[in-house]
């Protein structure tokens, strides 16, 4: 008793009753730590270069004239469209396959690559026959000037075309991230950034020899850069230690479920 109330009473639970908490050893959270920042560093690499990439790009355009910068700005507007499309693609296949992998079903990991390719290579093939089809018709819809509307449709047109191999490379980029390889698409992105300038130096200014293309040079410099990266990514991927990133014309047979799927999960990323 004290000040009157009574004390209440408490039980006592015998040892063993209860589950013992399993925190993890200092070890282990270390270890964790050293595989985050394993994972991460790569990625914030490749980011960091593809956004110096851009600002040069910028730079090199920029030289051409005001006008050609308009161009670009409307045209860019579409391929950012196009990007967001691919990687809300890429994001579901990441979630449909790491499910897969951490349940070690290797199988339906490869099956999930494959929907998330099929679904890419759809979405940007539609997107580039309409850029194709109607650059004008697109470009108009954003009240743009006559002039720069001509200007703007074969950089427009051959932006648009790299769609393709863009969606190959966003599905295999966000596979191998999947697969905790952060490595190779960051040495994917590199290779990628220097063919990008090296193109552009060539294509725009008429370097080494080349004809002086101005802004069709810069759209020739982004399809081809796209497709060094998307035969980088087919190569790499032949050879991956993580059976499920081997992909083969083959596989890209998938079922109706799957795609569901993965156009669920991505849906949202793209708003």
């Amino acid at each position: 008793m004290s000040g009157g109330r009574p004390t209440p009473e408490v039980d006592v639970v015998p040892e063993g009753v209860l589950p013992a908490l399993d925190f993890p050893a200092r070890p282990d959270r270390a270890r964790t730590d050293r595989d985050i920042l394993g994972l991460t560093w790569p990625v914030v690499v490749a980011q960091s270069i593809v956004t110096a990439v851009s600002l040069v790009d910028i730079l090199m355009l920029g030289m051409l004239g005001t006008a050609t910068l308009a161009a670009v700005g409307y045209a860019t507007q579409f391929l950012f469209l196009v990007q967001a499309c691919l990687m809300a693609i890429g994001s579901a296949g990441v979630a449909m396959m790491a499910r897969a992998l951490g349940a070690d079903d290797h199988q339906r990991a490869r099956e999930s690559l494959a929907t998330t390719m099929t679904l890419a290579l759809i979405a940007s093939g539609v997107l580039s026959v309409i850029a194709l089809a109607i650059p004008r018709q697109l470009l108009h819809l954003l009240d743009v000037l006559d002039p720069i509307v001509e200007l703007a449709v074969p950089y427009f047109r051959l932006t648009l075309a790299a769609a393709v191999p863009l969606g190959i490379a966003v599905a295999f980029e966000h596979a191998h991230q999947a697969a905790r390889d952060t490595r190779r698409p960051m040495l994917i992105a590199i290779a990628l950034s220097a063919v990008k300038l090296l193109l552009n130096w060539i294509l725009i200014f008429g370097a080494l020899g080349a004809p002086r293309l101005g802004l069709v040079g810069a759209g020739l410099a982004t399809l081809g850069a796209q497709i060094v990266a998307a035969l980088l990514y087919l190569i790499t991927s032949r050879r991956h230690p993580e059976p499920s990133v081997r992909l083969v014309p083959g596989d890209l047979r998938v079922s109706r479920a799957r795609m569901g799927e993965a156009v669920r999960i991505a849906l949202p990323a793209i708003g």
